[in-house]
């Protein structure tokens, strides 16, 4: 993974979500509040759309380290990407609940919010953060 951090971008998340539709708007909202609540951590831009929250310090298999988000989203035009540091498997239980759509690796791909029950999101995404902390106390970095 690329740093794309936020260090010098100058839109912040105000910023982006000033330049949606206000429907857009309240969506995002509804998902900076989830996340917010999950991590404990505000919402921080890193690259052009995407809204992270929390940090995680990773090591890759060359030894070289790098930072990223534990969770965060994009609000794209045809889907709602949100994203897990630690991926999405093992949450079969919870993805029945969010309505039309995709897996990627690290990122879920979903059609519309509407149709998404936030608890299990809220849920899944809680998950894949309490995944990451058991892996990284096993000795993962």
């Amino acid at each position: 993974m690329s740093a794309v951090h936020s260090t010098g971008i100058e839109r912040t998340v105000w910023r982006l979500l000033e330049d949606l539709p206000p429907a857009r708007q309240k969506a995002c909202w509804q998902l900076i509040d989830l996340m917010s609540e999950i991590t404990g951590e505000q919402g921080v831009l890193w690259g052009e759309d995407v809204v992270g929250f929390g940090r995680f310090q990773y090591r890759r298999g060359s030894g070289s380290r790098g930072e990223w988000f534990l969770v965060g989203f994009s609000p794209r035009k045809q889907h709602w990407v949100i994203y897990s540091l630690n991926g999405f498997e093992g949450c079969d239980e919870w993805r029945q609940h969010l309505g039309r759509h995709k897996l990627g690796r690290c990122c879920l791909y979903l059609k519309d919010l509407n149709q998404v029950d936030f608890g299990a999101l809220r849920q899944l995404l809680v998950k894949t953060i309490e995944d990451l902390d058991t892996d990284a106390d096993d000795g993962a970095d």
